[in-house]
């Protein structure tokens, strides 16, 4: 009898996936970080990934170092974002086009560059 009951109820939500990427379980291993842009995804070697600095103000900067190249995530409330990468589980980033902005606050991904070291110096 008490299987019938549970047979009528609906499967429990899985948890929401953050608009602004997708961070690893604690027993998953990366290979590579993902860069979804809205024109575009490039993948990064994790091994790669050098170092990263977080910008504070209005218009936040995650700048990430891999290699002879240079990623600047823009948005706001980066931490978030940052604090996976400094643990190894940030699987992917995506920028949202601003059109789809989200009203309420919280961490957001409004662009996403990639470019050779050499532009930078």
């Amino acid at each position: 009898m008490a299987l019938k009951e549970f047979a009528h109820k609906s499967p429990a939500p899985l948890p929401a996936t953050p608009a602004w990427g997708v961070v690893a379980g604690d027993d998953e291993t990366l290979s590579v970080l993902r860069l979804e842009m809205t024109d575009r995804t490039e993948s990064l070697p994790y091994h790669t990934l050098t170092r990263w600095t977080l910008q504070l103000g209005s218009d936040e900067i995650l700048t990430i170092h891999a290699g002879s190249l240079v990623v600047k995530v823009r948005g706001r409330e980066l931490a978030p974002v940052r604090d996976a990468l400094d643990v190894g589980r940030l699987v992917s980033v995506r920028a949202v086009e601003s059109r789809y902005l989200p009203l309420k606050t919280g961490t957001v991904v409004t662009g996403i560059t990639v470019s050779s070291e050499s532009t930078h110096e």
